[in-house]
């Protein structure tokens, strides 16, 4: 479940705070939950809120993180922050241009959006 995940990615931080792979897991874990409970017609936001946090504790230590601004941009696009969620997306296909046809569509739609 994601609750026992989510609790053991938290024991591993506790011991190794600055662990970043674990930091994302947990970060990656707690959205997907937020997401299932929001498909479920349940409150995903505490999750979404402790995910937000994870991602952007990271990108305090790698700013150029792409993977984990992927991440972020997608919990963005999923509570409708099209402008934070374009810049997280944006950004993260400037580290690594190969992520441009997965994340392309979702660049699009946020322009879209923002009536850009």
């Amino acid at each position: 479940s994601f609750d026992s995940a989510i609790a053991d990615f938290s024991q591993v931080l506790q011991r190794r705070p600055n662990d970043s792979s674990t930091r994302l897991q947990r970060g990656c874990a707690h959205c997907i939950r937020g997401w299932v409970l929001m498909d479920r017609g349940e409150d995903g936001q505490p999750s979404l809120e402790l995910a937000e946090k994870d991602f952007t504790r990271l990108l305090e230590t790698n700013p150029k993180d792409a993977e984990t601004l992927w991440w972020r941009g997608q919990l963005y696009f999923t509570r409708s922050e099209w402008r934070a969620a374009l810049q997280d997306f944006e950004k993260s296909v400037d580290i690594q241009p190969n992520r441009r046809p997965v994340i392309q569509s979702h660049i699009d739609e946020c322009r879209k959006r923002l009536g850009e």
